[in-house]
């Protein structure tokens, strides 16, 4: 596995760039028709300054107001259309039915009563290594062949020396587009969120991208 440390996304990315020039297999047959650069191991990202979040790179033009208003969305645990695409109107094709995202982090975040669970055991257990976000859910997903199949499947947080530390898991990565435009605003965010409500400061973060790819059609970083 290659892990890359940073002090932020901005330095995290650069590394990785250079590990997917050197390191890199190209999978013709990919699914949504597209060739990919493949790396061989996971990549773990480790950022220790997670809220210096957005990345600057001029290819890539990362959107950090429409990733800050993601990120709301997936708090607030919404999964509908319409609020999302005031922001960019083509998610809509990633919906299956228009109306909703099947694989929407914040609804599943939000589900039932895991998000309070982990909070308040966070709250009373200040060691407890039992603090789980479910993403991925069999039910729902072991079948499911839309246009919308949740990449991140897990969280885990804990609690050092007052500062909240989180680790995200990452079933495929798009490591330009997902992992360092879009994923590091989403769960640096949530992570401030919970940190927030714990009284506590902000720790690293961890990002473990199981099947980490580039597509080389569209424009690469350098």
């Amino acid at each position: 596995m290659l892990v890359i440390h940073g002090r932020n996304v901005n330095e995290v990315f650069r590394t990785a760039m250079i590990h997917f020039r050197q390191t890199s297999q190209l999978i013709e047959s990919c699914p949504r028709g597209q060739r990919r650069l493949q790396y061989p191991t996971p990549i773990t990202s480790h950022y220790e300054c997670p809220r210096e979040r957005v990345l600057f790179d001029a290819k890539r033009d990362a959107n950090p107001f429409f990733h800050f208003m993601e990120a709301l969305w997936i708090i607030s645990g919404r999964n509908d259309v319409a609020w999302m695409e005031q922001w960019l109107s083509t998610l809509r094709q990633y919906s299956d039915n228009g109306i909703t995202f099947h694989g929407a982090y914040g609804a599943r975040l939000r589900a039932g009563t895991q998000f309070e669970d982990v909070l308040q055991r966070l709250r009373t257990e200040t060691n407890t290594t039992r603090a789980v976000l479910q993403i991925y859910d069999h039910d729902s997903d072991s079948a499911y062949t839309g246009n919308d199949m949740p990449c991140n499947c897990m969280i885990f947080f804990g609690l050092r020396d007052n500062k909240l530390n989180m680790t995200v898991l990452n079933r495929s990565n798009d490591m330009i587009w997902g992992a360092y435009g879009a994923n590091v605003v989403h769960f640096s965010m949530l992570q401030e969120y919970m940190a927030g409500h714990l009284g506590c400061g902000v720790g690293w973060y961890e990002q473990v991208s199981n099947n980490a790819h580039i597509y080389p059609d569209n424009e690469v970083a350098g």
